[in-house]
């Protein structure tokens, strides 16, 4: 999850006033292998790791600041924080994601915004805004001036409703540049799987690409 453009108020952070990215990440679960999959290939929890572990490495040379929040054993699917929560501006989405045994994932990081210094100024939980709201954040991508989401198997025209309501306003058209895209079928991002680990080069393209490339 990347909150964009937060104040560096905090010593963590660095210099006050400058403009900062900070990153949340979650580590994985022990109960990995029972994480939900497509792929119909056996999961490896230390391969998981390691790719992880790669990930943040990574992650810490594009943004300012990562915080890392402690996996939980009971949710297989944790280390994927960025399906439970939408950051734009000075907001937070709280997620509800597709998947039904993800549900509990978003309230759990309600407590871990709130206890970060410099933390949103708003965080919005969707299922107060409609209950039938269903989003992915995986399926949410958003620039400084529009945000876009793919219809999927995952995330509903509730759900983006929802988060035109809520983030909408921290875009500078408002909720009218919060488009939905319909997407059919399509694939989700592969898994980390028991095979080999993608070259060290490929992960760093992978989290410049999905941090807009600002290195």
């Amino acid at each position: 999850m990347l909150c964009p453009g937060a104040s560096r108020a905090d010593p963590v952070l660095g210099k006050r006033g400058m403009r900062t990215d900070l990153a949340l990440v979650r580590g994985v679960s022990a109960s990995w292998t029972k994480a939900l999959s497509r792929a119909g290939a056996e999961l490896s929890l230390e391969r998981a790791r390691e790719e992880h572990a790669e990930y943040v490495a990574v992650l810490r040379q594009c943004v300012d600041a990562v915080v890392e929040v402690p996996a939980h054993d009971d949710m297989p699917d944790c280390c994927f924080i960025e399906d439970c929560a939408v950051a734009i501006g000075g907001a937070v989405l709280l997620t509800s994601p597709g998947a039904a045994s993800r549900r509990l994932e978003p309230p759990a990081l309600a407590a871990v915004l709130a206890a970060l210094r410099g933390a949103p100024r708003r965080v919005a939980h969707m299922p107060a805004l409609d209950p039938a709201a269903r989003l992915d954040g995986g399926d949410v991508l958003h620039t400084e001036r529009h945000c876009f989401v793919g219809l999927s198997s995952r995330t509903n025209a509730a759900g983006l409703a929802a988060l035109r309501a809520a983030l909408g306003p921290e875009l500078p058209g408002g909720p009218a540049s919060v488009f939905g895209i319909e997407v059919p079928g399509a694939p989700r991002p592969r898994p980390l799987l028991a095979d080999p680990a993608p070259a060290p080069q490929t992960l760093r393209r992978l989290a410049f690409s999905a941090l807009g490339a600002r290195r």
